[in-house]
């Protein structure tokens, strides 16, 4: 692991080697927090990328930092029809390893269409558009030592903004930019999507990093796009209720890692027997007691 460099902001650092800086991100903790320190544990060695994945860092870079795109993503091979080589031929399999020895991330002509399609879609949405041509710092790569338990956390906000220029917007905020999964977006499932995947907890993180390093308030939004036709477009912002109770998650979080860290162990779920509880939402009062019923 490469050391961290000084505290404070940092701009154009290689992902690779972010990655590599000897301090705890949202993602870290979002893991030891939904899941456990045996989970985060095992993703140290195991790391995974996906294909939703992919697409979300070619929206970031396209929307954020379209000059980037050598640096970070290199087109599949393509036949003289302009569609993706397949990897039939010894001359197809050659080119394609040419382009996997590249190490970056490998783009489909379908790859970009979509991201293209993404892109125009949300500068189309009149506060979205707001927020990308908005002057402020994007992918900035972050470091502080968080007050409270004095562990060393980074973070790689993709917009810092002033907070003027956008509507609705006041005062500095950081903005994250999210590809979801189709019909995730709308404002009746967004909450359930937000507490599953710790956005909360994101949100916290990046607006207490961005305090500490900036030395100002910072308020936290997000700018959400779907993954699939139409690609429709969601500006939500948190507020202080939902930064609280992402602060407290976080640092609990914190504090069962630095548990682990002194004691070398690394517990996933517990050796005792849990009793299973049923979320409330799925709880339905007007239900009567059955016994047996089908195990389908």
């Amino acid at each position: 692991m490469a050391d961290a460099p000084t505290a404070g902001f940092h701009h154009g650092v290689p992902f690779d080697e972010y990655r590599s800086w000897p301090a705890i991100s949202q993602s870290d903790l979002k893991v030891i927090h939904a899941q456990s320190p045996a989970h985060w544990r095992h993703q140290q060695t195991h790391r995974k990328t996906s294909a939703a994945m992919n697409l979300g860092s070619l929206v970031d870079c396209l929307l954020l930092e379209p000059q980037t795109f050598g640096e970070r993503f290199v087109m599949a091979p393509t036949g003289p029809d302009g569609q993706t080589l397949a990897k039939r031929s010894a001359a197809a399999k050659a080119e394609w390893a040419e382009v996997e020895a590249s190490g970056k991330i490998v783009v489909t002509s379908g790859d970009m269409e979509k991201a293209e399609a993404i892109k125009r879609s949300v500068l189309s949405h009149e506060i979205a558009a707001q927020i990308v041509r908005a002057k402020g710092k994007r992918q900035l790569s972050l470091l502080w030592t968080d007050p409270v338990t004095g562990q060393l956390l980074k973070g790689r906000t993709d917009l810092l903004l002033a907070g003027t220029g956008v509507f609705g917007m006041h005062g500095p905020t950081v903005v994250d930019l999210k590809v979801i999964r189709s019909g995730k977006g709308h404002p009746a499932q967004f909450g359930r999507y937000a507490a599953d995947f710790g956005l909360d907890i994101q949100g916290a993180v990046y607006a207490d990093g961005a305090r500490t390093v900036f030395d100002v308030e910072f308020g936290f939004w997000l700018l959400t796009v779907e993954s699939e036709e139409p690609y429709p477009v969601s500006v939500y912002r948190t507020n202080d209720t939902i930064l609280s109770i992402g602060r407290a998650k976080y640092r609990e979080a914190i504090r069962a890692y630095q548990a682990c860290e002194e004691s070398g162990d690394w517990p996933g779920y517990g050796d005792e027997v849990h009793d299973m509880e049923l979320p409330r939402y799925a709880q339905n009062e007007g239900v009567c007691e059955e016994y047996g019923g089908d195990d389908e």
